[in-house]
């Protein structure tokens, strides 16, 4: 895989490089794929040879390593319709990790004067802190750095109403797990030595070149799209109506009345009611349900009252059916079978029989 990722890293380069009308995103898209075929090329030399002749290939992980974190972040920039970099003062500051790599590549190389002794101290003695380590240690802080930027530059587009409806989204949220998977078996290996952690990562960003290879040709306008759907989510929660409002705070808030003062079990229960509980307006908590939760009011509440019913159901053998339904909050037999069978796929009659039948096995 090693070998076949290394030549995939470099014809896809190529594929960006040799295009006619390129911009900005292709030449970063390029550089992305070249230093992933230089970190395919030098995991190989690791795993396969510690001779002083290949020193050259081994650290050249030094220079692709420090690049990888801004090229990542300007290829997420770029792609949903901002400028990168924005200024000249962000030019030189995101420039400063891939300039210090190839500068510290460079001084390694030719100025150590040992580069045999360090590279046998990092991958045949297993030392851990080996010279080489504090090198890449900036790297690794700093491809965490600029991974956490892009997840939270995109955090409208992990919201779950656009994540299951976007396809977009989710091969957005893909690429930044198996970056963020890749980052911890690569940390995995030079704390531990353990050449399994990065045969792993070898395989991984190969794969990863497969998919990336493939989702280009099956989506051929993915960027463009990104872009389209960035722009559309930011419009949108732009004009939220709750702007201002801690989300995680509120879900908490609304969990609790429901699983703690089983709000759920009156009947009444509107809306307007559930608002006044949080001091919100009826159109703030309609638009959480839906955005968040991805239900609306009465699927949110009726999920409670099915979940306390199946309880109920199987711990009240003596209680009607009946009596169960206007206990959770149902008014009518009928809403509650309608509304249990679309939970479990069963009416309340079934489910108890079945589950009579379970507890007597």
């Amino acid at each position: 895989m090693g070998i076949f990722g290394t030549s995939l890293g470099s014809l896809m380069f190529l594929g960006q490089i040799v295009l006619i009308h390129k911009n900005r995103l292709n030449y970063l898209l390029g550089f992305l794929f070249l230093g992933m075929s230089i970190l395919q090329g030098s995991s190989i030399s690791i795993l396969s040879s510690k001779e002083s002749y290949h020193s050259w290939l081994i650290l050249l992980h030094i220079p692709a390593l420090y690049s990888v974190g801004p090229v990542l972040y300007g290829i997420y920039k770029t792609s949903t319709g901002e400028s990168f970099p924005s200024s000249k003062k962000k030019f030189v500051l995101h420039s400063i990790l891939p300039v210090l790599g190839v500068l510290l590549y460079c001084a390694v190389l030719f100025f150590y004067p040992d580069i045999e002794s360090v590279i046998r101290k990092a991958f045949v003695e297993r030392i851990f802190p080996s010279p080489l380590d504090w090198i890449l240690l900036p790297a690794v802080f700093g491809i965490g750095i600029y991974i956490s930027l892009v997840l939270k530059s995109s955090k409208d587009l992990w919201r779950w109403e656009v994540w299951k409806s976007e396809p977009t989204a989710r091969i957005l949220s893909f690429l930044a797990v198996t970056s963020l998977l890749h980052l911890c078996l690569g940390a995995c290996f030079f704390i531990t030595k353990i050449s399994d952690f990065l045969i792993l990562t070898t395989g991984g960003m190969g794969f990863a070149l497969c998919a990336a290879y493939l989702i280009g040709h099956r989506n051929p306008g993915f960027f463009q799209k990104l872009e389209e759907v960035t722009k559309a989510t930011r419009e949108k929660y732009a004009r939220s109506l709750l702007v201002g409002i801690d989300r995680e705070v509120l879900k908490e808030n609304l969990i609790q009345l429901m699983e703690r003062d089983r709000l759920y079990r009156e009947e009444d229960l509107g809306l307007g009611d559930l608002a006044d509980e949080l001091a919100l307006s009826t159109h703030q908590v309609s638009e959480f349900l839906n955005q968040e939760l991805g239900k609306n009011f009465s699927v949110f509440v009726n999920d409670f009252r099915v979940s306390e019913a199946c309880h109920l159901l199987k711990s009240e053998p003596t209680q009607s059916i009946l009596e169960i339904a206007y206990s959770v909050g149902f008014r009518t037999k009928s809403s509650f079978n309608r509304a249990f069978q679309k939970h479990t796929g069963i009416t309340p009659s079934e489910f108890r029989s079945k589950s009579q039948r379970e507890n007597a096995d």
